[in-house]
């Protein structure tokens, strides 16, 4: 995985923590505070606080994944059942089947060169699922 370090001057992601924004919300649903009073005593942006009552923006941040998570669920369950039965998927056999599966779909992924995933897709994948390296190969 890569190692990656934010820009000087650049965007601070949430640098609040979720109990601060729900008290926020909820002190502005219940009238105690302002929007502008509950962002200074919590820390948190008061476009923010008004984005999560007005529930606008509520979509995962980056790129949408390759896969579907029928599709994703499908793969993790037969790689599971391959690597129980003996026969244990490594991570270059992962990339290969996504692509060869994105291939025969006609399906172009243009994060992907040649439709072949990155040397991390199998982490993030691991990970986006949270099974082990054991449940796998």
């Amino acid at each position: 995985m890569g190692n990656y370090k934010n820009k000087i001057g650049g965007r601070a992601y949430q640098n609040y923590s979720t109990q601060s924004l729900q008290k926020a919300i909820n002190d502005v649903i219940s009238k105690k505070l302002t929007y502008r009073d509950a962002s200074t005593r919590y820390g948190v942006s008061k476009s923010t606080i008004q984005r999560k009552l007005n529930e606008k923006n509520m979509l995962k941040v980056g790129s949408p994944n390759a896969l579907s998570n029928v599709d994703e669920k499908s793969l993790l369950n037969g790689i599971i059942l391959s690597s129980k039965l003996g026969f244990p998927f490594t991570s270059l056999d992962i990339r290969l089947l996504v692509q060869s599966f994105l291939n025969n779909n006609g399906v172009k992924d243009p994060t992907f060169i040649g439709n072949l995933p990155g040397y991390t897709w199998p982490k993030h994948f691991k990970n986006r699922h949270k099974c082990s390296e054991r449940e796998i190969s």
